[in-house]
């Protein structure tokens, strides 16, 4: 497998926002949820280890990562995040936007606070190659390429109720599909349903 590395000078100058302020930066108030999200109840879930278990329904490899800690980026967990959503057509992995992963935690967190149980994230599909993005479908110039768009859903909710629950961090696109939901991360926020937009 070939894993692309982003120079870390160039990761933490890309990260550095979100670790100071996400409420700020990125994960700003959406009006008809504000009041039940967790980091808006809770804010210093955001100073607690970001730990979140993830299954790859396409290898069906999984595990629980946690990939910041004590202020820090933990690259080891990091990486092994990305390995896990890697482009399995053709075995290549990329480093991901760490915001597609914080999107994870706190809906994790909220799921737990909810039900007072574990919760998993369940993805189906994370960086595309541009060749794998055409055979599947993926729209040109769209996000998994970049590795910024991850698909999936959360266990235990419908895909519709997880689409609502990342549609409250207004921070990217949400796609809502019959199996599963899109997210991405850094650029202006948009919802769509079914084959509009990319997956």
């Amino acid at each position: 497998m070939t894993l692309l590395n982003v120079p870390r000078r160039t990761f933490l100058k890309t990260s550095a926002a979100l670790v100071a302020a996400p409420s700020l930066c990125l994960f700003r108030a959406h009006p008809a949820s504000a009041a039940t999200r967790p980091d808006q109840a809770l804010p210093q879930l955001w100073s607690e280890p970001r730990r979140i278990a993830v299954r790859n329904q396409n290898t069906g490899e999984s595990g629980t990562f946690c990939y910041f800690a004590d202020g820090k980026w933990q690259m080891d967990e990091f990486l092994a995040l990305c390995k896990l959503l890697r482009d399995h057509h053709e075995n290549i992995a990329i480093q991901l936007q760490p915001a597609c992963f914080d999107l994870i935690y706190i809906t994790q967190r909220w799921y737990e606070m909810a039900e007072r149980r574990p919760a998993r994230t369940t993805l189906t599909s994370g960086y595309r190659t541009p060749s794998t993005n055409r055979m599947v479908g993926g729209a040109p110039g769209g996000q998994h390429p970049k590795g910024a768009a991850l698909d999936g859903r959360l266990d235990g909710v419908t895909p519709t109720v997880y689409a609502r629950m990342l549609l409250a961090y207004q921070a990217g696109g949400v796609g809502l599909y019959a199996n599963h939901v899109h997210w991405d991360v850094g650029r202006k926020p948009a919802f769509w349903r079914g084959g509009k937009r990319e997956s």
